[in-house]
């Protein structure tokens, strides 16, 4: 197996591990999301949005601080599932595409006559692709 491959499964598994991570934070998120801004001196304020309470939201007091710590986090938790989502879909299809079809084996997809008058530009071909049917084989090689 190549080693970007292998690279691109340690990844995967990372990725699921944060995501579930994120996920299960999410759901004891509390409800609405957090504003910040600055008092006449410089100093931020915080406060609470929610469909309630208003666009302005409630001022949250230095002794509920871990409120902002966790309408922080449930902000970044968003962005981050949403990208991780799309990251795993890429990795996916790289590994789906990759196992069906690396770029070594086309050669081997490739008429028998005509491959003896081609010098592959990779050497190593992890898998044989002659176990794959040619209808499956032509269709993930040569459409793509």
């Amino acid at each position: 197996m190549s080693e970007y491959i292998k690279e691109l499964e340690k990844r995967k598994k990372e990725l699921e591990s944060a995501l579930k991570s994120a996920e299960k934070f999410m759901k004891k998120a509390p409800e609405g999301r957090l504003r910040i801004t600055s008092n006449g001196e410089g100093y931020p304020q915080y406060y609470h949005v929610t469909k309630t309470i208003g666009s302005t939201g409630k001022y949250i007091k230095k002794k509920d601080r871990h409120l902002v710590e966790t309408l922080a986090q449930k902000e970044y938790s968003n962005v981050f599932i949403t990208r991780v989502k799309q990251e795993l879909a890429m990795i996916d299809a790289i590994l789906i595409h990759n196992k069906s079809c690396p770029a070594e084996s086309i050669q081997q997809l490739m008429h028998e006559k005509k491959q003896t008058y081609i010098t592959p530009y990779i050497q190593d071909c992890p898998l044989n692709v002659r176990e794959i049917s040619e209808s499956v084989a032509e269709m993930l090689c040569y459409n793509n």
